[in-house]
């Protein structure tokens, strides 16, 4: 596989603020099928997200009742295998007009989901996947992307300009997932230590999602509308399991592994 031509711009970036956007492709057909046997099951998103106030990441244990957007299966480089379920996220998109110049407001948009990790591989034992991530992705023609004042960064990295230049993204790396019992405090926290065979773990993302800025009072409502209905989800994880034809970033040692729309990350 060719390397992403902005994978070593990443790498360098990533020394400073750990991320290098996303890319994706204007093809808007079905999903690709990970490096494993078992196709992904695609299922449409239906907006949750609410107009005001702060969208938490869920704690509970309780499955929810809703269909995952998306489920997907794979084997990792030394043959173990899992199953992930991504819950239909929650975007919350906020105005602060009280502390901005006059004509202006302040925009907070927290983006919060929760899934399920599931250890699938026989009779064994397996280490918690590195990465494992999901990004909310908005095509190129949306008003998010085309704002002058948003503070938007490419969908992914690509070889190909017109996958690159389809897509972009609020957030400079994916929103990590962690074991939904972990408290926010201190940051991001990944996933650790191992699954015991056949075991099932509640995830949820985790303080890596919070992004604030100013923008003309009038562009609110167009804006926050678009934010919550992203065009579509990646699911990201390690760079070293990454599909046969993963053909994009998310950011340093984040590979594309499926998505809930063709981005032409994924041939």
């Amino acid at each position: 596989m060719t390397y992403p031509r902005t994978l070593l711009a990443a790498a360098l970036s990533a020394v400073a603020f750990l991320g290098l956007a996303a890319c994706g492709s204007s093809d808007q057909g079905a999903a690709s099928e990970g490096n494993d046997s078992t196709p992904t099951t695609l299922v449409p998103t239906q907006s949750q997200a609410t107009a005001s106030g702060t969208a938490s990441p869920a704690t509970s244990p309780t499955r929810p009742a809703q269909q995952p957007i998306l489920q997907h299966s794979w084997e990792d480089d030394d043959g173990y295998t899992y199953q992930v379920e991504i819950d239909e996220p929650t975007i919350t998109v906020t105005s602060d007009t009280l502390n901005s110049k006059p004509g202006h407001t302040d925009l907070t948009w927290r983006f919060a989901t929760t899934a399920r990790l599931t250890n699938t591989t026989p009779g064994r034992n397996a280490p918690f996947p590195e990465n494992l991530s999901v990004q909310p992705v908005w095509a190129a023609s949306t008003p998010l992307c085309t704002s002058q004042t948003a503070r938007t960064d490419i969908g992914v990295s690509s070889n190909d300009e017109t996958v690159e230049d389809a897509w972009c993204t609020l957030t400079n790396m994916p929103m990590f997932l962690a074991a939904a019992s972990i408290s926010e405090q201190g940051g991001a926290q990944q996933l650790s230590g191992q699954l015991t065979a056949g075991e099932t773990m509640e995830l949820a993302s985790k303080a890596t999602n919070l992004n604030v800025w100013t923008i003309p009072e009038s562009d609110y409502a167009t804006l926050a509308a678009t934010i919550k209905a992203p065009t579509l989800y990646v699911l990201g994880a390690s760079y070293t399991d990454r599909p046969d034809n993963a053909q994009c970033l998310l950011m340093t040692g984040v590979s594309v592994f499926t998505e809930t729309q063709r981005t032409g990350c994924l041939t």
